[in-house]
């Protein structure tokens, strides 16, 4: 599973994602493209907002 994957699980949209962890829509895109990988704080909100874990974002963000 993707984070795009977590988060649409989850019924969130991109920009509420972006609202919530008070970054830019294409910040939330970057990570979940793999352009860029978001900091452990951030891991650890998206896995309370997606409702995982943490350590399956990160294993979601090492196989992109």
């Amino acid at each position: 599973m993707t984070l795009k994957e977590a988060r649409e699980k989850a019924g969130i949209k991109r920009e509420e994602a972006a609202v919530r962890l008070e970054v830019s829509v294409s910040t939330i895109y970057a990570w979940e493209t793999g352009r860029r990988r978001p900091k452990r704080a951030f891991i650890k909100e998206m896995s309370k907002m997606y409702g995982i874990k943490a350590t399956d974002i990160d294993l979601f963000t090492n196989h992109m």
